[in-house]
Protein backbone atom coordinates (compact mmCIF):
# COMPACT_ATOMS: atom_id res chain seq x y z
CA UNK A 1 0.00 0.00 0.00
CA UNK A 2 3.15 2.36 0.74
CA UNK A 3 3.98 1.91 -2.68
CA UNK A 4 0.70 2.56 -4.03
CA UNK A 5 0.59 5.82 -2.52
CA UNK A 6 3.72 7.17 -3.05
CA UNK A 7 3.51 6.32 -7.23
CA UNK A 8 -0.09 7.73 -7.18
CA UNK A 9 1.50 10.98 -5.42
CA UNK A 10 4.02 11.03 -8.35
CA UNK A 11 1.47 10.46 -10.82
CA UNK A 12 -0.43 13.83 -9.31
CA UNK A 13 2.28 16.08 -10.17
CA UNK A 14 3.03 14.70 -13.30
CA UNK A 15 -0.17 15.31 -14.67
CA UNK A 16 -1.89 18.66 -12.17
CA UNK A 17 1.72 20.78 -12.11
CA UNK A 18 3.54 20.28 -15.26
CA UNK A 19 0.61 20.77 -18.05
CA UNK A 20 -0.23 24.18 -16.51
CA UNK A 21 3.65 25.99 -16.20
CA UNK A 22 5.38 27.64 -18.82
CA UNK A 23 8.25 29.89 -18.65
CA UNK A 24 7.95 33.61 -18.97
CA UNK A 25 11.90 34.37 -18.25
CA UNK A 26 13.48 35.22 -21.88
CA UNK A 27 16.44 32.93 -22.63
CA UNK A 28 19.07 36.25 -23.09
CA UNK A 29 18.43 36.32 -19.28
CA UNK A 30 20.96 33.40 -19.28
CA UNK A 31 23.90 35.06 -21.35
CA UNK A 32 26.80 35.39 -19.59
CA UNK A 33 28.34 38.96 -19.90
CA UNK A 34 32.42 38.85 -19.21
CA UNK A 35 34.34 41.92 -18.30
CA UNK A 36 36.28 41.16 -21.47
CA UNK A 37 33.61 41.30 -23.90
CA UNK A 38 33.34 44.54 -26.00
CA UNK A 39 35.67 46.43 -24.14
CA UNK A 40 39.22 47.57 -25.85
CA UNK A 41 42.53 45.93 -24.53
CA UNK A 42 45.61 47.72 -23.32
CA UNK A 43 48.28 46.30 -21.30
CA UNK A 44 47.25 47.52 -17.57
CA UNK A 45 50.56 47.27 -15.78
CA UNK A 46 48.75 48.46 -12.36
CA UNK A 47 45.60 46.11 -13.36
CA UNK A 48 44.98 44.89 -9.41
CA UNK A 49 41.69 43.91 -9.29
CA UNK A 50 40.40 47.48 -7.72
CA UNK A 51 42.76 49.60 -9.73
CA UNK A 52 42.20 48.76 -12.93
CA UNK A 53 39.80 51.78 -13.83
CA UNK A 54 41.90 54.40 -12.93
CA UNK A 55 45.24 53.36 -13.86
CA UNK A 56 45.39 54.96 -17.75
CA UNK A 57 44.47 58.41 -16.02
CA UNK A 58 46.75 57.77 -12.52
CA UNK A 59 50.06 56.17 -13.00
CA UNK A 60 52.93 57.95 -15.78
CA UNK A 61 53.48 54.38 -17.59
CA UNK A 62 53.78 54.70 -21.71
CA UNK A 63 51.43 51.61 -22.17
CA UNK A 64 49.01 53.07 -19.71
CA UNK A 65 48.80 56.23 -21.66
CA UNK A 66 48.71 54.92 -25.24
CA UNK A 67 45.88 53.35 -23.59
CA UNK A 68 44.44 57.39 -23.90
CA UNK A 69 46.24 57.96 -26.86
CA UNK A 70 48.27 56.15 -29.47
CA UNK A 71 50.18 59.52 -30.35
CA UNK A 72 51.95 59.76 -26.79
CA UNK A 73 54.97 57.35 -27.87
CA UNK A 74 56.46 59.82 -30.49
CA UNK A 75 56.77 62.31 -27.67
CA UNK A 76 58.30 60.41 -24.54
CA UNK A 77 61.94 59.70 -23.84
CA UNK A 78 62.74 56.16 -25.24
CA UNK A 79 65.84 55.96 -26.94
CA UNK A 80 66.39 52.24 -28.49
CA UNK A 81 63.87 50.15 -26.99
CA UNK A 82 62.11 48.71 -23.99
CA UNK A 83 60.75 45.21 -22.69
CA UNK A 84 58.15 45.06 -20.29
CA UNK A 85 56.98 41.01 -18.50
CA UNK A 86 55.07 40.40 -15.65
CA UNK A 87 53.48 37.29 -13.34
CA UNK A 88 50.50 37.72 -11.51
CA UNK A 89 49.06 35.45 -9.33
CA UNK A 90 45.02 34.59 -9.76
CA UNK A 91 42.91 36.67 -7.99
CA UNK A 92 39.66 35.30 -5.51
CA UNK A 93 35.96 35.17 -6.94
CA UNK A 94 36.33 35.95 -11.14
CA UNK A 95 32.75 34.58 -10.56
CA UNK A 96 31.33 36.75 -7.72
CA UNK A 97 29.64 34.98 -5.02
CA UNK A 98 27.27 38.24 -4.33
CA UNK A 99 25.94 38.40 -8.38
CA UNK A 100 25.14 34.66 -9.15
CA UNK A 101 25.49 32.49 -6.12
CA UNK A 102 27.41 29.70 -7.83
CA UNK A 103 25.66 26.23 -6.68
CA UNK A 104 26.89 22.93 -7.38
CA UNK A 105 25.14 20.91 -9.71
CA UNK A 106 22.50 18.84 -7.39
CA UNK A 107 23.12 15.17 -6.91
CA UNK A 108 20.17 13.03 -7.27
CA UNK A 109 18.38 12.92 -4.72
CA UNK A 110 20.32 15.95 -2.55
CA UNK A 111 18.47 19.13 -3.95
CA UNK A 112 20.48 22.18 -3.64
CA UNK A 113 18.02 25.20 -4.13
CA UNK A 114 19.16 27.81 -6.62
CA UNK A 115 18.18 31.19 -5.90
CA UNK A 116 17.16 34.32 -8.27
CA UNK A 117 20.18 36.13 -8.93
CA UNK A 118 21.40 39.40 -8.91
CA UNK A 119 19.70 41.74 -11.18
CA UNK A 120 23.60 42.95 -12.20
CA UNK A 121 24.23 40.07 -13.35
CA UNK A 122 22.35 40.95 -17.03
CA UNK A 123 24.92 43.46 -17.40
CA UNK A 124 28.25 42.41 -15.57
CA UNK A 125 28.39 38.47 -14.74
CA UNK A 126 32.12 37.86 -13.91
CA UNK A 127 35.56 38.98 -14.50
CA UNK A 128 38.74 36.70 -16.57
CA UNK A 129 41.07 34.89 -14.57
CA UNK A 130 44.51 36.68 -14.89
CA UNK A 131 46.97 36.28 -17.92
CA UNK A 132 49.80 33.40 -17.42
CA UNK A 133 51.87 35.81 -19.12
CA UNK A 134 51.81 40.07 -20.10
CA UNK A 135 54.37 41.25 -22.64
CA UNK A 136 54.96 44.54 -23.81
CA UNK A 137 57.44 46.01 -26.40
CA UNK A 138 58.95 49.64 -27.54
CA UNK A 139 60.97 50.43 -30.44
CA UNK A 140 62.35 54.02 -31.50
CA UNK A 141 62.35 52.76 -35.15
CA UNK A 142 63.73 56.34 -36.09
CA UNK A 143 63.71 59.86 -34.24
CA UNK A 144 60.50 60.21 -35.16
CA UNK A 145 58.87 57.27 -35.18
CA UNK A 146 57.80 54.68 -32.48
CA UNK A 147 56.24 51.19 -32.05
CA UNK A 148 54.55 49.75 -29.09
CA UNK A 149 53.31 46.40 -29.26
CA UNK A 150 51.32 44.08 -26.14
CA UNK A 151 50.11 40.75 -25.81
CA UNK A 152 48.58 38.84 -22.93
CA UNK A 153 48.07 35.09 -22.67
CA UNK A 154 44.97 33.44 -20.47
CA UNK A 155 44.49 29.88 -19.64
CA UNK A 156 42.56 28.70 -16.89
CA UNK A 157 40.60 25.55 -15.70
CA UNK A 158 37.86 26.43 -13.04
CA UNK A 159 35.27 24.43 -11.72
CA UNK A 160 31.88 24.41 -13.71
CA UNK A 161 28.92 26.77 -12.58
CA UNK A 162 25.56 26.84 -13.96
CA UNK A 163 24.16 29.86 -14.31
CA UNK A 164 20.97 30.92 -11.53
CA UNK A 165 19.09 31.88 -14.73
CA UNK A 166 17.12 29.11 -16.30
CA UNK A 167 14.08 28.45 -18.16
CA UNK A 168 12.88 25.03 -17.10
CA UNK A 169 15.54 23.76 -14.00
CA UNK A 170 16.19 20.43 -14.81
CA UNK A 171 15.28 18.18 -11.90
CA UNK A 172 13.58 15.02 -11.91
CA UNK A 173 12.37 15.67 -8.21
CA UNK A 174 10.66 18.53 -8.39
CA UNK A 175 7.87 20.26 -10.75
CA UNK A 176 7.80 23.74 -12.30
CA UNK A 177 6.30 24.50 -9.17
CA UNK A 178 9.07 22.82 -7.18
CA UNK A 179 6.90 20.90 -5.38
CA UNK A 180 8.50 17.43 -4.87
CA UNK A 181 7.37 14.75 -7.76
CA UNK A 182 9.34 11.79 -5.73
CA UNK A 183 7.65 11.80 -2.26
CA UNK A 184 10.17 11.28 0.56
CA UNK A 185 8.52 8.20 1.33
CA UNK A 186 9.53 6.89 -1.87
CA UNK A 187 12.52 3.83 -1.91
CA UNK A 188 16.03 5.27 -3.68
CA UNK A 189 18.17 2.93 -4.52
CA UNK A 190 21.82 3.28 -3.24
CA UNK A 191 23.83 3.88 -6.31
CA UNK A 192 27.98 4.05 -7.05
CA UNK A 193 29.53 6.57 -8.84
CA UNK A 194 30.57 5.46 -12.00
CA UNK A 195 32.25 8.63 -14.08
CA UNK A 196 32.00 12.55 -12.78
CA UNK A 197 33.40 15.57 -14.66
CA UNK A 198 33.85 18.90 -13.99
CA UNK A 199 35.95 21.89 -15.48
CA UNK A 200 35.53 25.10 -17.00
CA UNK A 201 38.72 26.00 -19.09
CA UNK A 202 39.63 29.30 -20.30
CA UNK A 203 41.57 30.26 -23.40
CA UNK A 204 42.35 33.93 -24.08
CA UNK A 205 45.20 35.95 -26.73
CA UNK A 206 44.86 40.05 -26.36
CA UNK A 207 46.89 41.62 -28.71
CA UNK A 208 48.21 45.46 -29.46
CA UNK A 209 49.93 47.45 -31.44
CA UNK A 210 50.36 51.25 -31.82
CA UNK A 211 52.65 53.66 -33.84
CA UNK A 212 53.26 56.95 -33.62
CA UNK A 213 54.70 59.62 -35.35
CA UNK A 214 56.41 62.76 -34.35
CA UNK A 215 55.38 65.66 -37.17
CA UNK A 216 57.04 68.56 -35.59
CA UNK A 217 58.33 69.38 -32.37
CA UNK A 218 54.94 69.28 -30.70
CA UNK A 219 52.40 67.97 -32.80
CA UNK A 220 52.45 63.98 -32.89
CA UNK A 221 50.14 61.60 -34.63
CA UNK A 222 49.17 57.97 -34.27
CA UNK A 223 46.93 55.26 -35.27
CA UNK A 224 46.85 51.49 -33.70
CA UNK A 225 44.54 48.39 -33.29
CA UNK A 226 43.71 45.65 -30.88
CA UNK A 227 42.16 41.99 -30.92
CA UNK A 228 40.82 39.80 -28.34
CA UNK A 229 39.92 35.50 -29.14
CA UNK A 230 38.48 34.27 -26.28
CA UNK A 231 37.32 30.96 -25.52
CA UNK A 232 35.75 29.29 -22.73
CA UNK A 233 34.38 25.29 -22.66
CA UNK A 234 32.48 24.18 -19.63
CA UNK A 235 31.24 20.86 -18.69
CA UNK A 236 29.99 19.11 -16.03
CA UNK A 237 28.71 15.12 -16.23
CA UNK A 238 27.36 12.55 -13.49
CA UNK A 239 26.72 8.95 -14.66
CA UNK A 240 25.24 6.69 -11.83
CA UNK A 241 24.20 2.93 -12.62
CA UNK A 242 23.24 0.34 -9.90
CA UNK A 243 22.19 -3.04 -11.49
CA UNK A 244 21.61 -5.63 -7.76
CA UNK A 245 18.44 -5.49 -6.64
CA UNK A 246 16.69 -2.26 -8.92
CA UNK A 247 17.90 -1.36 -12.12
CA UNK A 248 18.73 2.65 -12.14
CA UNK A 249 20.57 4.72 -13.94
CA UNK A 250 21.34 8.35 -13.91
CA UNK A 251 22.78 10.78 -16.44
CA UNK A 252 23.92 14.51 -16.33
CA UNK A 253 25.34 16.49 -18.99
CA UNK A 254 25.92 19.90 -19.38
CA UNK A 255 27.84 22.14 -21.47
CA UNK A 256 28.74 25.55 -22.13
CA UNK A 257 30.76 26.82 -24.88
CA UNK A 258 31.53 30.74 -25.12
CA UNK A 259 33.49 32.26 -28.13
CA UNK A 260 34.06 36.06 -28.57
CA UNK A 261 36.93 38.17 -30.62
CA UNK A 262 37.19 41.51 -31.66
CA UNK A 263 39.32 43.90 -33.53
CA UNK A 264 39.66 47.79 -32.69
CA UNK A 265 41.27 50.51 -34.74
CA UNK A 266 41.77 53.97 -33.20
CA UNK A 267 43.98 57.08 -34.35
CA UNK A 268 45.12 59.82 -32.22
CA UNK A 269 47.04 63.51 -31.86
CA UNK A 270 49.06 65.59 -29.53
CA UNK A 271 49.97 68.59 -29.13
CA UNK A 272 51.97 70.54 -27.16
CA UNK A 273 50.88 73.86 -27.11
CA UNK A 274 53.46 75.05 -25.29
CA UNK A 275 55.94 73.69 -22.06
CA UNK A 276 53.19 73.92 -19.47
CA UNK A 277 50.01 72.95 -21.71
CA UNK A 278 49.74 69.70 -24.00
CA UNK A 279 46.23 68.72 -25.23
CA UNK A 280 45.69 65.24 -27.19
CA UNK A 281 42.36 63.02 -28.41
CA UNK A 282 41.75 59.80 -29.62
CA UNK A 283 39.02 58.32 -31.65
CA UNK A 284 38.16 54.62 -32.36
CA UNK A 285 35.77 51.84 -33.54
CA UNK A 286 35.38 48.33 -32.12
CA UNK A 287 33.57 45.38 -33.86
CA UNK A 288 32.41 42.28 -31.95
CA UNK A 289 31.17 39.01 -31.84
CA UNK A 290 30.26 36.53 -29.13
CA UNK A 291 28.65 33.32 -29.55
CA UNK A 292 27.22 31.19 -26.60
CA UNK A 293 25.68 27.25 -26.51
CA UNK A 294 24.51 25.21 -24.23
CA UNK A 295 23.55 21.41 -24.18
CA UNK A 296 21.97 19.94 -21.40
CA UNK A 297 20.71 16.19 -21.18
CA UNK A 298 19.34 14.95 -17.57
CA UNK A 299 18.51 11.74 -17.34
CA UNK A 300 16.67 9.11 -14.87
CA UNK A 301 15.54 5.59 -15.62
CA UNK A 302 13.96 3.16 -12.61
CA UNK A 303 12.66 -0.25 -12.86
CA UNK A 304 11.87 -2.41 -10.22
CA UNK A 305 9.46 -5.37 -9.46
CA UNK A 306 6.24 -2.84 -9.11
CA UNK A 307 7.15 -0.48 -12.19
CA UNK A 308 9.17 1.41 -14.20
CA UNK A 309 9.95 4.91 -14.26
CA UNK A 310 11.53 7.48 -16.98
CA UNK A 311 12.47 11.25 -17.08
CA UNK A 312 14.60 12.81 -19.58
CA UNK A 313 15.09 16.63 -19.93
CA UNK A 314 17.15 17.66 -23.16
CA UNK A 315 17.62 21.50 -23.70
CA UNK A 316 19.64 23.14 -26.78
CA UNK A 317 20.23 27.05 -26.26
CA UNK A 318 22.03 29.88 -28.55
CA UNK A 319 22.62 32.58 -27.86
CA UNK A 320 24.58 35.43 -29.96
CA UNK A 321 25.98 38.96 -30.10
CA UNK A 322 26.76 41.36 -32.40
CA UNK A 323 27.90 44.73 -31.85
CA UNK A 324 30.11 47.88 -32.05
CA UNK A 325 31.54 50.21 -29.51
CA UNK A 326 32.28 54.20 -30.55
CA UNK A 327 34.02 56.09 -28.48
CA UNK A 328 36.77 59.21 -27.85
CA UNK A 329 38.72 60.85 -25.57
CA UNK A 330 40.81 64.07 -25.07
CA UNK A 331 43.30 64.56 -22.64
CA UNK A 332 45.30 67.59 -20.82
CA UNK A 333 47.94 68.05 -19.01
CA UNK A 334 49.38 71.36 -17.40
CA UNK A 335 52.81 71.29 -16.15
CA UNK A 336 53.07 74.19 -13.36
CA UNK A 337 56.78 73.38 -13.01
CA UNK A 338 59.05 71.00 -14.13
CA UNK A 339 58.07 69.11 -11.14
CA UNK A 340 54.58 69.13 -10.88
CA UNK A 341 51.54 68.08 -13.66
CA UNK A 342 48.22 67.91 -13.51
CA UNK A 343 46.97 65.41 -15.85
CA UNK A 344 43.11 64.60 -16.91
CA UNK A 345 40.98 63.22 -19.32
CA UNK A 346 37.49 63.07 -20.51
CA UNK A 347 36.67 59.64 -22.54
CA UNK A 348 32.63 59.07 -24.27
CA UNK A 349 32.09 55.39 -25.12
CA UNK A 350 28.41 54.07 -26.86
CA UNK A 351 27.68 50.26 -27.57
CA UNK A 352 25.20 49.05 -29.76
CA UNK A 353 24.36 45.36 -30.40
CA UNK A 354 22.30 42.90 -31.82
CA UNK A 355 21.32 39.99 -29.83
CA UNK A 356 19.51 36.76 -31.14
CA UNK A 357 18.58 34.04 -29.44
CA UNK A 358 17.33 30.36 -30.05
CA UNK A 359 16.51 27.27 -27.39
CA UNK A 360 14.49 23.65 -28.36
CA UNK A 361 13.38 22.26 -24.85
CA UNK A 362 11.63 18.69 -24.87
CA UNK A 363 10.90 16.87 -21.56
CA UNK A 364 9.33 13.52 -21.20
CA UNK A 365 8.41 11.74 -18.17
CA UNK A 366 6.57 8.02 -18.41
CA UNK A 367 5.77 5.26 -15.24
CA UNK A 368 3.54 2.53 -15.46
CA UNK A 369 3.26 0.64 -11.87
CA UNK A 370 1.37 -2.45 -11.17
CA UNK A 371 1.04 -4.59 -7.23
CA UNK A 372 -1.28 -6.97 -6.23
CA UNK A 373 -1.87 -7.75 -2.35
CA UNK A 374 -4.35 -11.21 -2.37
CA UNK A 375 -7.51 -9.97 -3.44
CA UNK A 376 -6.44 -6.69 -3.55
CA UNK A 377 -4.53 -5.05 -6.90
CA UNK A 378 -3.83 -1.35 -8.10
CA UNK A 379 -2.64 -0.13 -12.09
CA UNK A 380 -1.26 2.84 -12.83
CA UNK A 381 0.01 4.30 -16.35
CA UNK A 382 0.75 7.59 -17.15
CA UNK A 383 2.84 9.94 -19.56
CA UNK A 384 3.50 13.21 -19.31
CA UNK A 385 5.77 15.93 -22.47
CA UNK A 386 6.65 19.56 -22.62
CA UNK A 387 7.95 21.36 -25.50
CA UNK A 388 9.19 24.97 -25.57
CA UNK A 389 10.94 26.49 -28.80
CA UNK A 390 11.43 30.22 -29.46
CA UNK A 391 13.69 32.01 -31.26
CA UNK A 392 13.99 35.52 -30.82
CA UNK A 393 15.82 38.79 -31.65
CA UNK A 394 16.60 41.98 -29.66
CA UNK A 395 19.30 45.21 -29.20
CA UNK A 396 21.61 46.21 -26.04
CA UNK A 397 22.55 50.33 -26.12
CA UNK A 398 24.45 51.30 -23.71
CA UNK A 399 26.09 54.91 -23.04
CA UNK A 400 29.79 55.30 -20.87
CA UNK A 401 31.22 59.03 -19.82
CA UNK A 402 34.01 58.74 -17.72
CA UNK A 403 36.80 61.60 -15.97
CA UNK A 404 39.31 62.03 -14.24
CA UNK A 405 42.17 64.46 -13.07
CA UNK A 406 45.64 63.54 -11.51
CA UNK A 407 47.77 65.46 -9.84
CA UNK A 408 51.49 64.67 -9.22
CA UNK A 409 53.51 65.96 -6.81
CA UNK A 410 57.51 65.38 -7.46
CA UNK A 411 58.57 67.09 -4.07
CA UNK A 412 62.10 65.59 -5.11
CA UNK A 413 63.90 63.12 -6.60
CA UNK A 414 63.34 60.53 -3.94
CA UNK A 415 59.69 61.55 -2.87
CA UNK A 416 56.54 61.92 -5.16
CA UNK A 417 53.08 61.29 -5.02
CA UNK A 418 49.74 61.08 -6.97
CA UNK A 419 46.12 62.59 -5.87
CA UNK A 420 43.23 61.57 -8.21
CA UNK A 421 39.65 61.99 -8.26
CA UNK A 422 37.61 59.66 -10.85
CA UNK A 423 34.34 59.52 -11.88
CA UNK A 424 32.16 57.34 -14.28
CA UNK A 425 28.75 57.23 -15.44
CA UNK A 426 26.81 54.02 -17.35
CA UNK A 427 24.07 53.84 -19.13
CA UNK A 428 21.86 51.02 -20.94
CA UNK A 429 18.85 49.46 -21.97
CA UNK A 430 18.30 45.67 -23.26
CA UNK A 431 15.07 44.89 -25.03
CA UNK A 432 14.17 41.40 -26.46
CA UNK A 433 11.25 40.04 -28.01
CA UNK A 434 11.21 36.42 -27.84
CA UNK A 435 7.95 34.47 -29.97
CA UNK A 436 7.94 30.78 -27.81
CA UNK A 437 5.83 27.92 -28.79
CA UNK A 438 4.66 26.20 -25.58
CA UNK A 439 2.64 22.82 -25.28
CA UNK A 440 2.60 20.20 -22.66
CA UNK A 441 0.38 17.42 -22.38
CA UNK A 442 -0.42 14.83 -19.18
CA UNK A 443 -2.41 11.76 -19.42
CA UNK A 444 -2.74 9.03 -16.34
CA UNK A 445 -5.14 6.26 -16.39
CA UNK A 446 -5.23 4.16 -12.81
CA UNK A 447 -7.21 1.25 -11.67
CA UNK A 448 -7.95 -1.54 -8.64
CA UNK A 449 -10.11 -3.11 -6.36
CA UNK A 450 -10.66 -3.86 -3.02
CA UNK A 451 -12.57 -5.54 -1.03
CA UNK A 452 -14.52 -3.47 0.94
CA UNK A 453 -15.38 -0.53 -2.13
CA UNK A 454 -14.80 -2.80 -5.15
CA UNK A 455 -13.43 -2.12 -8.52
CA UNK A 456 -12.49 1.71 -9.20
CA UNK A 457 -11.27 3.60 -11.73
CA UNK A 458 -9.76 6.88 -12.75
CA UNK A 459 -8.43 8.94 -15.81
CA UNK A 460 -7.22 12.66 -16.36
CA UNK A 461 -5.91 14.46 -18.64
CA UNK A 462 -4.49 17.86 -19.29
CA UNK A 463 -3.49 19.59 -22.57
CA UNK A 464 -1.97 22.88 -22.51
CA UNK A 465 -1.31 24.99 -25.96
CA UNK A 466 0.66 28.76 -25.95
CA UNK A 467 1.77 31.02 -28.82
CA UNK A 468 2.98 33.68 -27.20
CA UNK A 469 5.73 36.61 -27.75
CA UNK A 470 7.94 37.51 -24.62
CA UNK A 471 8.74 41.47 -24.34
CA UNK A 472 11.47 41.89 -21.95
CA UNK A 473 12.97 45.39 -21.14
CA UNK A 474 15.49 45.67 -18.77
CA UNK A 475 17.35 49.54 -18.19
CA UNK A 476 20.27 49.79 -16.10
CA UNK A 477 22.72 52.68 -14.21
CA UNK A 478 26.03 52.69 -12.92
CA UNK A 479 27.93 55.74 -11.32
CA UNK A 480 30.80 55.47 -10.07
CA UNK A 481 33.38 57.27 -7.99
CA UNK A 482 37.17 56.45 -6.79
CA UNK A 483 39.76 58.60 -4.79
CA UNK A 484 43.28 56.68 -5.83
CA UNK A 485 46.09 58.17 -3.54
CA UNK A 486 49.70 56.67 -4.61
CA UNK A 487 52.77 57.65 -2.75
CA UNK A 488 56.55 56.59 -3.59
CA UNK A 489 59.70 56.82 -1.78
CA UNK A 490 63.35 56.39 -2.76
CA UNK A 491 64.79 54.90 0.45
CA UNK A 492 67.77 53.75 -1.05
CA UNK A 493 69.71 54.30 -4.39
CA UNK A 494 68.73 50.72 -5.31
CA UNK A 495 65.30 50.26 -3.62
CA UNK A 496 62.34 52.23 -3.81
CA UNK A 497 59.00 51.68 -1.75
CA UNK A 498 55.40 52.61 -2.64
CA UNK A 499 51.48 52.51 -1.41
CA UNK A 500 48.34 52.85 -3.11
CA UNK A 501 45.07 53.04 -1.55
CA UNK A 502 41.89 53.65 -3.85
CA UNK A 503 38.45 54.68 -2.09
CA UNK A 504 35.84 53.24 -4.51
CA UNK A 505 31.49 54.13 -4.44
CA UNK A 506 29.64 52.61 -6.68
CA UNK A 507 25.52 53.20 -6.53
CA UNK A 508 23.31 50.94 -9.35
CA UNK A 509 19.89 51.03 -10.35
CA UNK A 510 17.94 48.63 -12.56
CA UNK A 511 14.33 48.19 -13.67
CA UNK A 512 12.98 45.61 -15.47
CA UNK A 513 10.28 43.99 -17.06
CA UNK A 514 8.21 41.32 -18.94
CA UNK A 515 5.02 41.14 -21.17
CA UNK A 516 3.63 38.22 -22.45
CA UNK A 517 1.39 38.78 -25.72
CA UNK A 518 -0.59 35.46 -26.25
CA UNK A 519 -1.88 35.02 -29.45
CA UNK A 520 -3.86 31.90 -28.09
CA UNK A 521 -3.83 29.52 -25.12
CA UNK A 522 -5.61 26.61 -24.93
CA UNK A 523 -6.73 24.99 -21.95
CA UNK A 524 -7.63 20.84 -21.72
CA UNK A 525 -8.96 19.52 -18.19
CA UNK A 526 -10.96 16.34 -18.41
CA UNK A 527 -12.64 17.25 -21.40
CA UNK A 528 -13.63 20.55 -20.58
CA UNK A 529 -11.86 23.24 -22.95
CA UNK A 530 -10.89 26.94 -22.45
CA UNK A 531 -9.42 29.16 -25.20
CA UNK A 532 -8.18 32.52 -24.80
CA UNK A 533 -6.82 34.61 -27.92
CA UNK A 534 -5.16 38.41 -27.88
CA UNK A 535 -4.31 39.29 -24.28
CA UNK A 536 -1.38 40.00 -22.25
CA UNK A 537 0.01 38.94 -18.89
CA UNK A 538 2.93 41.33 -17.09
CA UNK A 539 4.53 38.89 -15.24
CA UNK A 540 7.47 40.49 -13.91
CA UNK A 541 7.72 43.99 -12.85
CA UNK A 542 10.49 45.28 -10.86
CA UNK A 543 10.59 49.45 -11.03
CA UNK A 544 13.33 50.24 -9.45
CA UNK A 545 16.26 48.38 -7.53
CA UNK A 546 19.16 50.03 -5.62
CA UNK A 547 22.45 48.88 -4.35
CA UNK A 548 25.88 50.82 -3.14
CA UNK A 549 28.83 49.32 -2.78
CA UNK A 550 31.46 51.40 -0.92
CA UNK A 551 34.72 49.71 -0.28
CA UNK A 552 38.78 51.07 0.29
CA UNK A 553 41.54 48.91 -1.16
CA UNK A 554 45.45 49.14 -0.47
CA UNK A 555 48.37 48.00 -2.47
CA UNK A 556 51.63 47.56 -1.74
CA UNK A 557 55.43 47.35 -3.47
CA UNK A 558 58.76 48.14 -4.18
CA UNK A 559 60.93 49.16 -7.13
CA UNK A 560 64.68 47.74 -7.48
CA UNK A 561 66.99 47.72 -10.00
CA UNK A 562 68.30 44.30 -10.44
CA UNK A 563 70.95 44.72 -12.81
CA UNK A 564 71.46 48.28 -15.58
CA UNK A 565 68.69 48.71 -17.04
CA UNK A 566 66.33 46.69 -15.81
CA UNK A 567 63.74 46.98 -12.69
CA UNK A 568 61.80 44.87 -10.77
CA UNK A 569 58.87 45.81 -9.30
CA UNK A 570 56.90 43.91 -6.88
CA UNK A 571 53.42 44.64 -5.91
CA UNK A 572 51.20 42.72 -3.05
CA UNK A 573 47.49 43.31 -2.68
CA UNK A 574 46.75 42.39 0.99
CA UNK A 575 43.44 41.67 2.57
CA UNK A 576 42.60 42.90 6.54
CA UNK A 577 39.33 41.31 6.75
CA UNK A 578 40.02 38.28 9.37
CA UNK A 579 43.94 37.85 9.45
CA UNK A 580 45.95 39.25 6.96
CA UNK A 581 46.44 37.23 3.31
CA UNK A 582 48.03 38.52 0.27
CA UNK A 583 44.91 38.30 -2.18
CA UNK A 584 47.28 38.99 -5.34
CA UNK A 585 50.76 39.51 -6.17
CA UNK A 586 52.13 40.97 -9.19
CA UNK A 587 56.03 40.74 -10.05
CA UNK A 588 56.63 42.75 -13.34
CA UNK A 589 59.98 43.02 -15.17
CA UNK A 590 61.32 46.18 -17.57
CA UNK A 591 64.05 46.21 -19.48
CA UNK A 592 64.83 49.02 -21.43
CA UNK A 593 68.26 49.62 -23.67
Amino acid sequence: MKKIITYSLLFFWIVAAQAQFSSNEVLEKQFENSALYFQRFYLNTFGLANFTHVAPGFFDDPFLRASLNPATGALDSLKKMEFYFDYRSERQNNVPDRLIRPTPIYVYGDYIAIYPPDPRWYRVTRSEPEPVLSAGFRARLAPAWQLTFAYQLIYKEEPFYRQPAYLYQPNPYYDGFYQRIFPEQMDVPITRLNRQGDQSLTRAHLFAAYLSYRLSRSIAVGIGADFAAHRRNAEYLALKRNDYENSYFSQYINKRDMDYHHADFFAGMSWQINERWQVGWQAGWLDGRVKQKEFLDDTLQSKDQYGSYDYRQLEKTRLRHDGQRYYATLSIQFSPNKWNRVFGFFNFASLNNDIATFAEIRTHRQSDYYSENGLEYYLMNGISTLTDSRNGRGDLSEHLFESMITVMLNQNATTRMHLGLYFSYLKGKKRVQEPVLYEAYSHRVEEGERPITGYYSYESTYHTREDKTLYWTYDYTRQTIQMPIYWWHRIHKNLAFFVIINKIWTAWETSEKTDAFYRERYDLHDGEENVRKDFIERTQIQPGRHFTEDTADMALGFEAPLVKNTTVRYLINPDFVEDMTITQWWLSITMRF
